[in-house]
């Protein structure tokens, strides 16, 4: 895609409008503990279900710059890291590969991160499970990773087999040495 083409960016359905929740003044209007928390929750809901949209807004401009121009924006002129702005990214991509269910997700980008990021064995054991789910934490996924991590970084060891590549190993190296030897004798 070059500069100045049109690029069209899918986005989530926004909640309310912004201000919506202010007063004429631009105050907050607290009118009970039970109407401040669903507010919150709304708009808490409505900013973590964002994410999906700013991640595809990079992923066009990522597409659309020359190359540098995109780190370069994100450093410059962006709020967030560049580690953030590939989370993002990435989040959206799996979000829109469809391979989860996008109701079955969580709203945080850094859980569906961890999720898009798992090796694809683990993943599939996760959705047989159905361990992926909109409640699932980081920590979950961290420790589901450890445990794959941990079961399968131990290969099986023949030690028999390594005794005897060591013995060959040593028989090779004190040819190289009596060659060696032999050869500053001669000097």
């Amino acid at each position: 895609m070059k500069i100045g083409e049109i690029q069209t960016v899918k986005l989530d359905k926004p909640g309310a409008r912004y201000g919506e929740e202010f007063s004429e003044n631009g105050k907050v209007v607290f009118k009970s503990r039970e109407s401040a928390v669903s507010e919150i929750h709304r708009l808490w809901n409505n900013a973590q279900q964002h994410f999906v949209s700013i991640g595809r807004w990079l992923n066009a401009a990522k597409d659309a710059l020359p190359h540098g121009e995109y780190e370069q924006m994100v450093v410059e002129q962006l709020p967030f890291s560049p580690s953030i702005a590939r989370q993002l990214r990435t989040a959206a991509e799996f979000v829109d590969s469809g391979i989860i269910p996008r109701e079955q997700l969580p709203d945080s980008y850094a859980t569906v991160y961890q999720i898009a990021t798992l090796p694809k064995p683990i993943l599939e054991e996760a959705k047989q499970k159905a361990m992926i789910r909109p409640s699932i934490t980081r920590r979950e996924l961290t420790e589901l990773k450890r445990l794959h991590k941990s079961s399968s970084s131990v290969p099986h060891v023949d030690m028999a087999k390594l005794i005897e590549r060591r013995r060959r190993l040593l028989v090779e190296l004190l040819k190289i040495r009596r060659q060696m030897k032999d050869a500053n004798s001669r000097i």
